[in-house]
């Protein structure tokens, strides 16, 4: 007897099957009555999911001179240039890892390394110190940073 699923019948691949759970998560999450911060931190945690790994890029956490940081290094990377990449989130709800991926493309792409800070959120510190970020996490130039970054992909406020 055929068989009535309508993913077979419609020939859905492995991945979209993957997406279409990922998006029905992501939807539960979203509805749950009296959506938390918490909750919200959850979602853009897990946003990344949703794509596959950069080839070519591999990741070292690192104490970035006492700011929480991630290089990315894709293959072949310019040792002295560096992208400097603070995670989108408005500084309440994302973190350095849930950008690892997108920041290991922009890396690959430029063809350079790329050092991902991780800074306090709101609201529990409403008046984290902006600007210097790059000196802060470069002061004991850790793995060998450039002393200037090439760029600042994104912008907000580190530790």
């Amino acid at each position: 007897m055929p068989s009535t699923d309508r993913s077979v019948i419609l020939g859905t691949s492995p991945q979209a099957q993957q997406f279409a759970q990922f998006l029905e998560s992501v939807r539960a999450k979203s509805s749950t009555p009296g959506l938390d911060l918490g909750i919200v931190r959850d979602i853009a945690e897990t946003h990344h999911l949703a794509s596959t790994e950069p080839e070519g890029v591999t990741y070292a956490e690192i104490d970035a001179g006492g700011v929480p940081a991630l290089w990315c290094i894709p293959a072949g990377a310019d040792p002295d240039r560096a992208l400097l990449h603070f995670h989108f989130g408005g500084s309440v709800t994302a973190s350095m890892h849930s950008d690892r991926k997108a920041a290991g493309r922009i890396a690959k792409a430029a063809g350079i390394r790329s050092l991902v800070v991780d800074f306090r959120r709101a609201p529990e510190h409403p008046y984290s110190p902006t600007g210097g970020c790059w000196r802060r996490a470069t002061s004991r130039r850790t793995s060998a940073a450039p002393a200037t970054p090439s760029a600042a992909p994104s912008r907000s406020c580190c530790r």
